[in-house]
């Protein structure tokens, strides 16, 4: 029974496909019998011609060149003037809240001899921001007893560590005043005995406070009540820690580099 027309279509644009792209060692040709008609085989007969780009284009069987696509490279936060943000490590979508991505930027940061890769999180707003940003989350050391003097973060897990280069980028958090915090680990490395700037609480005056000075720590202020109805007494303690590894804080403004609004591109 003779191929109907749409088969027919069928089986030459299959054979196109093939013959006309990257197509593998195992893939079919398309072959041209001494009659007419075409036959798509693993290998054309004797008395038949395998068909090649060329006569393909003969016989009108290729279309145009389409056009060409856009470049690669990677994903991009561009700020409102198109100038780049940094390059997007990865994308979040909160249930409640704003969009944001994970960028690495290369820029030279204070103290340093040269540009280095940084890490920060925007969002379509801006670089994203934090009340809590510069605390770290471990909180502040000090070197002195009343907390005060040059801060420093803890330096043994995450995102600091005290063998130089051991890092691939510098993450940077950013308080809600535009300066960004980090630490830089490695030769900035130190150990020993610093006191950590926290909060203590108990069910009395008298509680709160032993929460702190039994462990050498020293109240900084008298607790008083917590408020909003707790029952409870708090007050702020600088508590001593023995041993401890820790890293200078250092700040970079970033309040003036980008121009909001962000968006991504390539």
């Amino acid at each position: 029974m003779p191929r109907s027309g749409s088969c027919m279509q069928a089986v030459i644009a299959l054979a196109v496909g093939l013959v006309a792209g990257a197509a593998p060692a195992y893939a079919s040709v398309l072959c041209k019998r001494m009659g007419g008609g075409l036959l798509v085989r693993d290998t054309c007969k004797k008395h038949e011609q395998t068909l090649g780009p060329v006569q393909l284009d003969e016989l009108g069987l290729r279309g145009p060149t389409g056009p060409i696509g856009p470049s690669g490279g990677g994903l991009k936060v561009l700020d409102a003037t198109g100038a780049e943000v940094g390059l997007v490590t990865s994308l979040q979508s909160a249930y409640y809240g704003e969009q944001s991505a994970r960028v690495v930027s290369e820029m030279t940061l204070p103290g340093a001899s040269g540009p280095e890769f940084v890490g920060f999180s925007v969002s379509a707003r801006g670089v994203t921001t934090s009340d809590y940003a510069c605390n770290g989350y471990y909180g502040i050391y000090y070197r002195n007893a009343d907390c005060t003097g040059d801060p420093f973060q803890t330096c043994d897990y995450g995102s600091c560590s005290s063998a130089t280069g051991a890092l691939l980028f510098t993450p940077v958090s950013v308080n809600t005043d535009g300066i960004g915090c980090f630490v830089r680990g490695g030769s900035e490395f130190r150990r020993g005995d610093f006191y950590h700037l926290i909060n203590v609480h108990g069910p009395s005056i008298e509680a709160a406070t032993s929460q702190c000075v039994t462990g050498g720590g020293t109240l900084l202020s008298p607790a008083v009540s917590c408020g909003n109805g707790s029952p409870l007494f708090c007050a702020q303690c600088c508590a001593f820690g023995h041993s401890v590894g820790v890293a200078p804080v250092h700040q970079v403004d970033f309040s003036t580099i980008w121009t909001p609004p962000f968006r991504l591109g390539r």
